[in-house]
């Protein structure tokens, strides 16, 4: 049974096919009784009885990897009807293009369902993989009615009620949105705390703040089962308890969205669920490279950024730069934010030792809180490596934290002691100052 996969792809600058306009279902007889349909579009297979698929739709042009095309080079044809095989259906000959070349070759071929042919096949000297990543599904029965980070922003109206299942930052986000828009806001988490991988002042300040607000958090248990109803969804938890909600948001994490792109025939090694790659971001394959989402580092925008930057500068802009991943501002835009960047406490305490680490921070309610109906506080800290000085660890819980903690990570990157700290002068009447004042 072949388990090729193919990816859509819009026009190609070369490919002047703007009037394209048929749309169909290419399709080719497979090698044994067995078959798999493929999705383009949403990458997802499925066993069929007797063909395989590969469902294009749009103007295309269309993408298959060079391994897939030669393997329907003598069996491709186009299905607009979708009806099976059929002797007036349209050959595509893509003969010519892919079998002179070798099935392990790094390349796409195009496809114009319009012309019935192969347009080019697209080659490099470097391929870099920045697919990105992708929400990870619920597993039980009832999540197909659930929502995910992807679909919440195509809302055409708003529930009156809300599940959210998760407890990172988009959970915690969305948490904040709805409640800021006077929707009824449940929060499941399957850990007894929010943001497991922030200090814990900061997460124990959110979820104070958070409760205080009207949202409901509900820790340490899962999601067993859903019921859908006439208006609303019924909600059976892991510990027999049960909530319900008129629509559920899941956010229990991301993974690299990996599916569209043959991995299998480009045979490229894995760590887990991610691509695996040296310090320059390359694969094993030496002209394949990945950043981003696919691979294990900290999967944030900016990230991903600076290792497109430094890819493109030193094979093609003649510069020896490397990626520093030690001092890596994160926010959480919660209400109100939560920003850091270095070492938790904890994490702090378990590579130098907690007599080696010094803590400071404070908390209060903020002045521009004075005249509002407002409660929430502010939470500044510093962890410091008592043996140097150094200020290793920058945390913020409260409004402009995100501001604020940008500047301070630069201040951590070039190795700032605590003296540095106390020793700059204070900007009153400010949250920041606080930093500079905690003797």
């Amino acid at each position: 049974m072949e388990k090729g996969k193919t990816s859509s792809s819009s026009g190609s600058g070369s490919s002047n096919s703007s009037a394209i306009s048929i749309s169909g279902t290419i399709k080719y007889d497979a090698y044994q009784s067995g078959a798999i349909q493929i999705d383009a579009l949403t990458a997802q297979t499925r066993e069929v009885e007797v063909i395989n698929m590969i469902k294009l739709q749009g103007p295309g042009p269309f993408a298959l990897p060079i391994g897939l095309a030669k393997k329907v080079a003598l069996r491709a044809y186009i299905d607009p009807e979708g009806d099976g095989p059929d002797a007036d259906d349209p050959r595509i000959d893509l003969t010519d293009t892919v079998l002179h070349l070798d099935q392990g070759d790094i390349g796409t071929v195009l496809i114009d369902l319009d012309k019935k042919s192969v347009l080019d096949t697209i080659r490099a000297e470097k391929f870099l993989i920045s697919v990105g990543g992708k929400p990870i599904k619920l597993n039980i029965p009832g999540s197909e009615f659930s929502w995910s980070s992807n679909e919440i922003f195509e809302l055409e109206e708003l529930p009156e009620s809300i599940l959210i299942i998760g407890g990172g930052y988009i959970a915690c986000e969305f948490a904040c949105i709805f409640n800021n828009l006077g929707i009824n806001v449940t929060q499941l988490l399957r850990s007894n705390n929010l943001l497991n991988d922030f200090d814990f002042d900061l997460s124990s300040s959110l979820k104070e703040t958070m409760t205080s607000s009207g949202i409901r958090l509900i820790f340490n248990d899962e999601l067993l089962k859903i019921e859908k109803k006439e208006k609303f969804f019924d909600f059976t938890l892991k510990s027999g308890q049960k909530c319900d909600a008129e629509s559920f948001l899941y956010a229990i994490g991301r993974e690299p969205n990996l599916d569209m792109i043959n991995i299998q025939e480009l045979e490229l090694k894995m760590n887990g669920k991610f691509l695996e790659v040296n310090e320059i971001n390359q694969t094993n394959k030496s002209n394949i490279f990945a950043i981003g989402d696919v691979v294990d580092k900290p999967n944030l925008t900016p990230v991903a950024i600076e290792q497109g930057r430094v890819f493109a500068d030193k094979f093609y802009g003649n510069l020896n730069r490397s990626i520093n991943y030690e001092y890596i501002p994160k926010a959480v835009f919660s209400n109100p934010e939560i920003a850091t960047v270095g070492l938790t406490e904890k994490e702090a305490n378990n590579i130098y030792g907690e007599k080696n680490i010094e803590i400071f921070k404070c908390k209060f309610k903020p002045m521009s809180n004075t005249f509002k109906n407002i409660n929430s506080k502010c939470l500044l800290k510093l962890v410091v490596n008592k043996s140097n000085d150094k200020v290793i660890g920058c945390h913020m819980f409260g409004e402009s934290s995100a501001e604020i903690i940008q500047m301070a990570s630069i201040s951590l990157s070039m190795g700032v002691t605590k003296e540095q700290f106390d020793s700059t002068m204070a900007l009153h009447p400010t949250i920041s100052e606080e930093f500079v004042t905690m003797y």
